[in-house]
This record gives C-alpha cells, structure tokens and sequence, in this order.
C-alpha cells in the first residue's frame, strides 16, 4: 500500500466514482454472494426486490441498518454507517414461535406463490404484457426476501445469544462445539443430496438406465429440486434449464462420494453432548434455561437451509426464468442474438424501452466487455478510507515469512491434500476425490462437491454460512475468511489444513 496520511485508498486500476462523503468510509467488498462482476439486471433486480425485502424485516423488527451498498465495478462493497446502539433486543416468544409460523404460514404461502409464479411464466409473450408480469412476480419475490429475512435475522440473533449464554460457563467453548449439537437434522440440502444418490445408484445398477430412461428421471428430479442457479447472478445456468448438470454430477462423480451422506446423529447423542459442555453447572436453573434454548435452535435448526432453497434459488430462479422469456421475444425481433443477453441491459431501460426503434446489441456488447475484464481481476477487498488495522494487513508477507495462512475454524479436523482453486460451478471437473478446494464462497447447489473433497478453505463465510453447515454435516475439515486464498494458493499445492486451529500449511 502507498503511502497515505489520510489512509486513503482508491487504486487507478479498479476506479471507484465515489462521493466525498463515501470517501470518509471504509467499504468491504462482499465476496461471499457476489464472487464475479454481477450483471446490471442482477443489479438493479436486487435493489428492487431483495434489498427491499430486508429493509422491510428490519423495520419490522426495530432494527437500524447499519450499512451502504454501493455497486462497483461490478462487484458489491458495503460500508459500515454509525447508529447509536438502541436495537430491540430479540423476542424469544417469537423464535420459539418460528417453526409453526413457517410451516403454517410462510411455506404454504411461498409455495402458492411459486406456483401462480410459473403459471405467469407460461404467459409470457407479448412484449407490454410479459411487463407486467414480471413486476407482478417481482411484487412476490420481494415479499419472499422479507420472509427470508424474518427467518434469518431471529436465527442468527438465537444462535449468538445462546452461544454467548454457554460461554458465560464455559469460556472455552467453540462454535464448532456448538455446531455439533445440530448435526444430521433434516433439512432441504440434504433431502436433495439424497435424491442425487438415488440417481446414482440408478445409473451404476447393472440394470442401468441407457442415456433417455436417466433423462427422463432427472426431468423429474428437476422438477422437485431443479430450480436452482449455478450461481448467484441472474444470469448464470439453472439446473432445470440443463438436464446435462445433474447428468454430468451423476455420471462423473463416483458413488463413494454420494454415500458420504449426512452423519446419523440422533437426538439422544445430542443429549448427551450438551450435558457433557454443561456438567459442572450447579444451578439447575441454569442447566434448564439452556436446555430450553437448546430446544428452540434444535426445532428451527433446518430453515437455515429450506429458506434457502424456497427464496434464494427457487423464486430467484423463477425471476430468471421470467428475463430470459422477455429475452426470447427479443431474439424473436432481431434486437439480441441470445436470451441471455437480456441481463446486460438495466432494468429501466427494459420497462421503458420502444422494441420498434432501438438498438440493444452495443449496450449489450459494451456490458460484456466490462464484466469479463473486470472478472479477470481480483478487486480490492476494502476501499476508501482505512483504518489502521485494515492498512497494515499484508497476507503475502505473512504467508512468505511462515508458509501458513490464518482463518476461520468452521469444522474440525484435519487434513492434507491437493488444492484445487474452484471460482465457479463450472469448474468442478478439475476435482479429483480427496482434493482440497479453495475458494471464494459457496453457492447451495455446490453441495454435490462436498462429499468430493477432503477440505475446504474459503475466502469467506462465517459459522452460519452454507459453506459451515453443510461442510459439518459432510465432517469436512473447513476454514473460512481466510484472506486472499484463491490468489496465495495455486492448483495442485500440497497442503494442509488444521479445522480445529484455522490454520493452513503449505507442505510442497
């Protein structure tokens, strides 16, 4: 970093159009969703629906937002905001509340939703009319987003809470430890994992299936599980559109690593567990209060997962879809060469343009080209004014001095093995069983190469990402935020990774 009195860093490769008043922030960029340049319809999709959907949950929960969005480049950074500290602290009576409520009336309703969601998609022909369409299903998408939220903000408020609370007994303990408490509660993921073995053993049976029966079987797979993006931009390949994904995992994958499925840990051995972290408590008061706790997180334990599958891949991939009919009536007219094309244009531009006299292909041309030069490059992880400990970070020094990287322990054990850089789904043909990924984040439908790799190292995640979960489930040894992984690390290194320390050692 140059040398600058006021901390002030803006490089001339990766121009940021800031403010004076957004210069005085320090921005992160948000890798965790947002791991290549996102497209302007994704962008501007997200402010309309998803950004709108959490600041309604906010509201409804008293709480302040804390932070600035700001696109660049592509890329998403947020930048913390001072709030004086007056958030309502979380109502236990609704946590505990939370399962009926989404069985009895977030699910029912999403689920309805879905449905009247493709049926509009079926409508979806005429120029004018495939509009309103797609601001009647955005209408629903949005209020999915508050939904997601009004799950996710309670679930993680418990979960620190209680954490908190054991730590006040047992200074020593780990989220790891905590985390083992949940392990093997059914969920979404895993139900789809399962049906993937299924396909599996349905395609490695001496009786198998030739190439027409297993399609028409993961036809059907698909239309339970298959409305899933690859990745997290609008634009990216959905799993119902491409029966060759689930053909490809399917067929390349070998069956050992379908069988590494979740581990069987009944409610009785998880008993056991959390008398074993609270033995030497004397008050029974207390011993009580966390076993309600227990309770409650063990019960709601599963949404972490099912809300995803329902909002963020199911009405997301239902949004895509919808783009990439308005697209077909613009390859129809000659103004794009592919549906996908639509995804570069904004959506302003979309709802207002005259498809009679314009000429789409420049501006989509011109969007192409940014995103792929910018994607080539690994943006900055902060921007704008730093603070001190942000500016003396050097994870390339560190790393040369002690050929070790530091993180985040997510699951425990250790492990050593062949790195893999893994920056999209595409590229899940490099892996070999037993390799060690390395990457920026996860995406749910990633789950498949769990069972695959012996470790994972991420750039990002915390204890509650799906990345942790699901690498628990598999007893994957997995550390997180490890800073500048993908770019330290490089195929085929030899290394070794510690889950229970965070540390990362190269061996080669």
């Amino acid at each position: 970093m140059p040398d600058n009195p006021e901390n002030l860093f803006l490089p001339e490769w990766f121009p940021a159009n800031f403010s004076e008043d957004e210069k005085s922030l320090m921005w992160r960029w948000e890798s965790g969703h947002n791991i290549m340049p996102i497209t302007p319809l994704s962008s501007d999709i997200s402010a309309i629906s998803t950004s709108k959907g959490i600041d309604d949950a906010n509201s409804y929960f008293g709480l302040e937002t804390k932070s600035q969005k700001k696109i660049i480049n592509g890329y998403t950074y947020f930048a913390s905001i001072s709030q004086p500290n007056d958030n309502k602290k979380l109502n236990h009576s609704y946590c505990e509340n939370l399962d009926y409520k989404w069985k009895n009336d977030f699910l029912p309703k999403i689920i309805n939703d879905l449905e009247l969601m493709k049926q509009k998609l079926e409508s979806i022909h005429d120029w004018e009319l495939s509009k309103n369409i797609i601001n009647e299903m955005l209408e629903l998408n949005k209020n999915h987003w508050y939904i997601h939220m009004l799950i996710v903000i309670p679930l993680h408020q418990y979960t620190e809470e209680f954490f908190n609370y054991l730590k006040t007994f047992r200074p020593d303990l780990e989220l790891t430890d905590l985390y083992n408490l949940f392990k093997g509660i059914k969920n979404k993921t895993i139900e789809i994992d399962q049906n993937l073995y299924n396909l599996k053993i349905k395609y490695d049976s001496k009786y198998s299936l030739d190439k027409n029966e297993l399609l028409s079987e993961i036809e059907s797979f698909n239309k339970s599980y298959g409305y899933r993006l690859v990745g997290f931009d609008l634009s990216d390949e959905i799993w119902i559109n491409d029966p060759q994904i689930v053909f490809n995992l399917i067929k390349n994958l070998p069956i050992n690593v379908f069988k590494k499925k979740v581990s069987n840990v009944d409610d009785t051995e998880k008993v056991i567990d959390l008398d074993t972290i609270i033995s030497d408590l004397e008050s029974e008061n207390e011993k009580n209060q966390i076993k309600s706790m227990y309770s409650v997180l063990h019960k709601i334990w599963y949404l972490k997962e099912d809300h995803s599958f329902y909002i963020d891949q199911y009405s997301n991939a239902l949004i895509s879809l919808a783009f990439r009919k308005m697209g077909d009536i613009l390859v129809d007219k000659n103004l794009l060469k592919n549906n996908q094309d639509i995804f570069h244009l904004n959506f302003k531009l979309i709802m207002n343009m005259d498809i009679k006299n314009i000429n789409l292909q420049e501006i989509v041309n011109n969007s192409k080209n940014n995103r792929d030069y910018y994607k080539n490059l690994t943006p900055p992880k902060y921007l704008g004014k730093l603070n001190d400990q942000v500016e003396s970070m050097n994870d390339q020094i560190f790393f040369e001095s002690t050929k070790q990287l530091k993180g985040t322990s997510a699951s425990a054990g250790k492990i050593s093995g062949l790195a893999k850089i893994i920056r999209s789904f595409e590229d899940w043909d490099k892996l070999q069983e037993g390799d060690i990924m390395v990457c920026i984040s996860t995406n749910p439908s990633w789950t498949p190469l769990f069972g695959m790799v012996s470790g994972i190292i991420s750039e990002n995640g915390g204890t509650l990402s799906h990345t942790a979960i699901v690498a628990r489930e598999y007893e994957i040894p997995t550390i997180l935020d490890v800073n500048n992984a993908t770019v330290i690390i490089n195929d085929n290194d030899l290394i070794e990774i510690d889950g229970d320390t965070g540390i990362v050692t190269f061996i080669n």
